[in-house]
């Protein structure tokens, strides 16, 4: 007989993710941060990149390949370019502070560029450039992965990594028929 599965409220998930990220020593704020992302990432339905990242998480941070206690910092900031460097912290916190100033810096300068070093997984990278819809703006988010992990076709061993991509573009909601789609001249 099959069990039922488990139903967990958003507010408890989010609870423990935060205390297993405080007990690796991640800030508090920072803790936060990741997993309200971790979270939304499982509720848009991308269950590799939600919570079942923690694990991983904590066994990198024991490693040593992950400094959760890190603080990302902008390390450079030059009207529409900037840098900021993760200190080998998770992406999360890094990712969303590159993308807040890339966003400040497109409403400025109509563009924003922002590149981030030294820094670890962060989730799935729709999470970062759907943060300028609510801007109206569209975003780039793109990373690469140390990892070799992708077969390429015909091959018989891991070549690549998964070097992960995201566009986001605000759309009108406004449905359309197909009478009044596409426009008729």
């Amino acid at each position: 007989m099959a069990e039922s599965p488990a139903t967990i409220s958003v507010e408890a998930l989010s609870a423990y993710i935060v205390s297993v990220l405080e007990a690796l020593k991640m800030s508090r704020k920072n803790a936060a941060l990741t997993a309200d992302l971790m979270v939304r990432t499982d509720l848009r339905g991308v269950d590799l990149h939600g919570i079942g990242m923690l694990p991983k998480y904590v066994e990198w941070t024991h490693a040593g390949f992950v400094h959760p206690w890190a603080e990302p910092t902008v390390v450079r900031d030059d009207q529409a370019i900037a840098l900021v460097d993760g200190q080998k912290g998770l992406g999360h916190p890094a990712s969303t502070l590159a993308m807040d100033l890339a966003i400040t810096k497109a409403s400025s300068y109509s563009i924003g560029m922002v590149a981030i070093r030294n820094s670890n997984h962060f989730g799935a990278c729709a999470n970062y450039s759907m943060m300028a819809l609510e801007r109206g703006m569209i975003a780039f988010a793109v990373t690469n992965s140390p990892f070799v992990a992708m077969v390429p076709t015909f091959a018989r061993k891991p070549m690549m990594g998964t070097n992960p991509l995201s566009l986001a573009a605000p759309a009108d909601p406004t449905p359309r028929s197909s009478s009044t789609w596409p426009p008729r001249p």
